[in-house]
């Protein structure tokens, strides 16, 4: 049975099955959960209580609905972190699936909108969400001041609009963020995401003038191509730093926060 996911990415594994469910349901009012289950290669009972949240999947069973589920790729991969970072007997197994799929969400899912972008694009903004995912050592404003070399008042203000726009929440057991997106293009024009940009240009000069050569890296290449590739060129940049996030950004290990900023820029003009 053919399936379309052409939807953000889930919060919740179960999200995948419930709505393929009621998809099937909308399709033919007579799909029973038993019959779903038998697509699935599964149980009505285990079924059951993996859609009430009473039980999760292997790795191995989780691959096998994703496929029979025919998620695309991304979901796929998606579908089976959420399942490993909730029923993985390893913890740190169960910890590095949690951070690949807190990772995608904010890499893939629905860009922020530009309104909303505007009342938090300062650098800082995004570095805070960084710094609170890293350590809970980090979730006060004196941590936070000093990791980030800032004015407790710039982090108390920063906190505050993270933290009324959905972005942080603040509760008795500690910080937590959203899907916040962390990746930040150019795909709309706007004067925010122009003063962004020169805002982590700065940071990066600032740091090669004070931070050493085993802390940051610098590299520049010169070269000529067709500007018929440059949107090709332009997707293959953006696969070059979704897996250099992928490969490095997901370890339980990790301990400071970095900015990778590409720059593709033209330097020559036309002659006749």
């Amino acid at each position: 049975m053919q399936t379309q996911f052409d939807r953000p990415l889930a919060v919740n594994a179960v999200d995948y099955l419930k709505v393929e469910l009621q998809s099937r349901r909308d399709r033919r009012s007579e799909y029973s959960l038993r019959a779903f289950a038998r697509d699935l290669n599964l149980s009505p009972s285990t079924l059951s209580e993996i859609l009430n949240e009473k039980v999760g999947l292997s790795p191995l069973k989780g691959k096998e609905v994703a496929r029979r589920l025919k998620l695309p790729s991304a979901h796929s991969d998606h579908f089976c972190d959420l399942l490993a970072a909730k029923s993985s007997r390893s913890a740190s197994q169960r910890k590095e699936a949690q951070i690949r799929a807190t990772a995608r969400l904010r890499s893939t899912n629905a860009h922020q909108s530009i309104e909303k972008f505007k009342l938090i694009s300062d650098w800082q903004h995004n570095a805070i969400l960084e710094l609170v995912d890293l350590n809970p050592k980090y979730h006060s404003l004196e941590a936070i001041s000093k990791a980030l070399g800032i004015t407790k008042k710039l982090a108390r203000e920063s906190v505050e609009r993270l933290s009324q726009l959905g972005e942080l929440t603040i509760g008795v057991e500690g910080w937590k963020t959203a899907s916040a997106v962390t990746f930040v293009g150019e795909q709309i024009p706007s004067e925010a995401i122009r003063s962004y940009h020169v805002q982590i240009l700065k940071k990066a000069l600032e740091a090669l003038q004070t931070q050493s050569v085993d802390e940051r890296e610098f590299q520049s290449s010169f070269f000529a191509i067709d500007t018929a590739d440059l949107k090709s060129l332009k997707e293959d940049i953006s696969k070059m730093r979704r897996e250099i996030m992928k490969k490095y950004g997901h370890k339980p290990t990790k301990n400071k926060v970095y900015s990778l900023s590409l720059q593709l820029i033209r330097l020559s003009e036309e002659i006749s």
